[in-house]
């Protein structure tokens, strides 16, 4: 009887996210279904892309939000 790999597992595989036993498991799926491997490089190529658009986000205050900020303490005499 052929196990059946799921979409969630393959996504934590891709992840490191399985057990041992678990990873041993879809590694032999994986070597013996075509259509899986292709399924599974889709995964690994969402990922990238969406680790490269992550990448882009900025974590600081953008300038006008700054200026207010500074405004507004100047307008109390913080500063």
């Amino acid at each position: 009887m052929k196990q059946q790999v799921t979409f969630n597992e393959l996504l934590l595989f891709a992840c490191n996210e399985t057990s041992l036993s678990d990873t041993v498991r879809v590694e032999t799926a994986l070597s013996a279904d075509p259509v899986l491997r292709e399924t599974f490089r889709d995964i690994i190529i969402n990922i990238q892309a969406a680790e490269r658009e992550i990448s882009k986000i900025s974590y600081a205050p953008g300038e006008e939000c700054l200026s207010k900020v500074f405004n507004y303490s100047r307008l109390v005499g913080g500063v």
